[in-house]
């Protein structure tokens, strides 16, 4: 996922475990990076330069918004939103009990709501995952022929 900034100057997007920016370009200009997620608006701000990234940790499933400033005016130059609906998102889970699989009931829990909210293509993996039955269930585990040109994002959460 990218976006263009000033001149020649874009920025890449990734929300794979962390929200991150990185900011491509030959300018050598510097943006004022403010981040935003859904659960608790501003998060955070760092200045980049092309050649630089940035990037906070993805704890839950939510909607972040990267907002992009001039450093010389303070102008706003660009904004980006990871909406997530109709999108491939993922969730790796573990269990809290090393060798054993998540608690199933939990993951579904979470998973289903989490789906329902943001109307998402919701993937899950967890070893053993292909032994239980998704069928009723509005996600889906991940499997290896899965045609997923993007994943808009992945979090890993223990169940």
């Amino acid at each position: 996922m990218d976006i263009p900034l000033l001149g020649d100057d874009s920025a890449s997007f990734s929300f794979g475990g962390r929200a991150k920016v990185s900011l491509q370009g030959d300018s050598n200009s510097s943006y004022l990076v403010k981040w935003f997620k859904e659960s608790e608006g501003f998060v955070g701000e760092m200045a980049l330069s092309t050649g630089q990234w940035g990037a906070y940790a993805v704890d839950e499933i939510e909607i972040w918004t990267v907002e992009f400033f001039s450093t010389t005016d303070g102008s706003k130059i660009a904004s980006y939103t990871n909406e997530l609906e109709k999108k491939y998102v993922l969730v790796a889970a573990s269990s809290l009990l090393e060798g054993k699989t998540p608690n199933f009931e939990r993951l579904t829990s979470y998973c289903s709501s989490m789906a329902d909210k943001y109307k998402c293509d919701l993937k899950v993996y967890f070893k053993g995952s292909h032994l239980h039955d998704f069928s009723s269930l509005n996600f889906s585990p991940l499997r290896f022929n899965d045609n997923i040109r993007e994943m808009f994002l992945g979090v890993e959460k223990t169940f």
